[in-house]
């Protein structure tokens, strides 16, 4: 009986020798399951996105009905920024482009 090894996310895999197909590695298999997660997540979080945009043209919209007002909200660039290259990173993925986010100290 093969041993289990369990997968952050709640999930388990098969420590056999072989894959449900009977050629791969337990390790190709982790590592197909960690590339499937970061898919979703990124997916999860460009969703999120579609819907901030969507909304913040519907306030613009309120803006120039004049029924809104604007208020100032605090963020950090350097997050802002490595959230753009991981989500970019995908459609880079394979070619030959270096995408990197580098900011300042401090």
């Amino acid at each position: 009986m093969p041993a289990v090894a369990p997968i952050p996310g709640g999930t388990c895999a098969s420590a056999s020798r072989t894959s449900s197909r009977g050629d791969g590695e337990p390790a190709d298999e982790y590592r197909a399951h960690r590339r499937a997660t970061g898919y979703l997540e990124i997916l999860e979080r460009s969703g999120s996105d579609l819907l901030a945009i969507i909304n913040d043209i519907l306030d613009f919209s309120k803006i120039e009905a004049r029924r809104m007002a604007l208020e100032a909200v605090p963020f950090d660039p350097a997050d802002l920024a490595g959230d753009v290259v991981r989500r970019l990173s995908t459609r880079v993925s394979g070619r030959p482009i270096e995408l990197r986010s580098e900011t300042a100290p401090g």
